[in-house]
């Protein structure tokens, strides 16, 4: 296999559907508040959506975790929230094959704002666990994705020198977490994949095509296109 080429790849919204799976468990995370406290239900979701938007630098507003600490709700609770609702966990219908495809070119390596439990529970969940090389959580490296500290952190940990490796691409569907890599790591290439039903997506991205250097593509095929016509070859 060809280590000369490494792809980072977002797990949530390009690789996995998790947008019904996120509404379940933070109305599980809700109900359990409610019984907590002695409140109704539609008070414990207000409380706890109240707690979620409040600006934290850096937050990800899925870091349940974090969340149910604020609020003195154990790590049982959102992990029990997870566990029950694993069945809401899709994988897009061309992930597999994506994965499968890009494997034979380089080294595969998934990058995520979440905890290592999160992120390990959901590549399990979604069984791509051997399709990967490498797996970074926010909780590896002490940084988000924004931050710069993270991809310094990332790429140590992986083993890649941005000049010891021929391509080296970053997959995301978030277009400002894309923008904020390319400053610090202009010689990055970027496909941003907008996965049309995604709850991340932003329609206002949409707009924003003035960076040719960013490619934009509706789904995992077209980046797969995408990547083969960069590489000026096929990708069996």
């Amino acid at each position: 296999m060809n280590h000369e080429v490494c792809f980072f790849i977002d797990l949530d919204g390009v690789l996995v559907d998790n947008a019904l799976f996120e509404d379940e468990v933070l109305e599980h995370i809700g109900k359990e508040l409610a019984l907590e406290r002695k409140i109704d239900p539609d008070t414990g979701m207000e409380i706890l959506r109240d707690q979620i938007s409040k600006p934290v630098s850096g937050r990800n507003r899925y870091r349940y975790d974090f969340q149910c600490n604020k609020l003195g709700l154990g790590d049982e609770i959102w992990k029990a929230a997870h566990i029950a609702n694993k069945n809401l966990l899709f994988l897009y219908p061309e992930t597999i094959q994506f994965l499968k495809k890009l494997k034979k070119l380089g080294k595969l390596v998934i990058v995520s704002d979440t905890t290592r439990w999160v992120l390990d529970f959901k590549i399990s969940v979604s069984g791509i666990g051997d399709l990967v090389d490498h797996t970074i959580s926010q909780d590896n490296v002490s940084a988000y994705k924004g931050e710069k500290a993270y991809w310094d952190s990332a790429f140590r940990m992986v083993g890649v020198a941005c000049e010891n490796y021929d391509r080296l691409f970053y997959i995301e569907n978030r277009v400002e977490r894309i923008k904020k890599v390319k400053k610090w790591y202009p010689n990055l290439e970027f496909i941003h994949v907008l996965q049309t039903e995604h709850l991340t997506r932003d329609q206002s991205i949409l707009i924003d095509s003035q960076d040719e250097s960013i490619i934009r593509v509706e789904n995992l095929n077209s980046a797969l296109n995408a990547i083969k016509e960069l590489m000026h070859s096929e990708v069996y």
